[in-house]
């Protein structure tokens, strides 16, 4: 979590550059700017320890101590070219807090919801206003068309395009108390499933014979 909040600085301080320069050439107020944090609830594949690969690999059909041993072994090389980190699933429930579950979890919003904030200062009026319309990333493009005023492409580059799934939530960019207009959304992914319509939502959990869902090692 250390190095995860260190690449959030990071992250942070590249897109301060960015915003300076709109800003600095007066670009800033009619630029539409979206942060959605995340692409799905904290993962939960980081069992009880933490996983740091490739070498606790070679723990995996050991103790948990040995597990444990065998990633303190190896700490320094967290957020180095070196290793891909996952923290231990205590951290993932402290960041899904209060929702239930984690990633792969289609049927909970522990492994579905997360924030996002949109930054437009020539259409947003209300300064840190909160929505609580219902939104999905499907309705990002929607919204970017909407903004820019402009129709879909039906071609790109010689190849005709899909029809756009998703909702504009810029009807809800001036007004707080506007009724949601995306009122229906499935979610899927290895069975596990729901189904979203009008502030409710029906849930079926699955978890495939091939995965260990008891958090331990291996």
């Amino acid at each position: 979590m250390e190095v995860y909040a260190g690449y959030l600085t990071y992250t942070d301080f590249q897109i301060g550059r960015l915003i300076n320069y709109l800003r600095e050439n007066n670009l800033l107020e009619n630029t539409l700017i979206c942060v959605m944090i995340g692409d799905n609830g904290a993962s939960k594949e980081g069992t009880y320890e933490g996983v740091i690969e490739p070498k606790t690999n070679s723990a995996k059909e050991k103790t948990e101590a040995d597990y444990l041993k065998a990633n303190l072994e190896d700490i320094d090389s967290i957020g180095t070219a070196d290793a891909s980190a996952n923290y231990p699933l205590g951290w993932a429930q402290a960041a899904n807090t209060p929702f239930r579950e984690w990633k792969q979890d289609a049927d909970a919003e522990g492994g579905t919801h997360n924030p996002l904030i949109v930054f437009y200062p020539k259409a947003i009026k209300d300064k840190g206003g909160i929505r609580t319309q219902y939104g999905h990333v499907i309705d990002m493009l929607p919204t970017t068309l909407e903004v820019l005023g402009i129709p879909a492409p039906g071609y790109i580059r010689g190849i005709q395009q899909d029809s756009i799934q998703g909702t504009s939530l810029l009807y809800s960019f001036n007004n707080a108390n506007a009724a949601s207009k995306h009122i229906v959304q499935h979610y899927y992914i290895f069975g596990s499933r729901s189904i979203y319509y009008n502030g409710w939502k029906a849930e079926a959990a699955h978890y495939p014979d091939n995965v260990d869902f008891n958090f331990k090692p291996g």
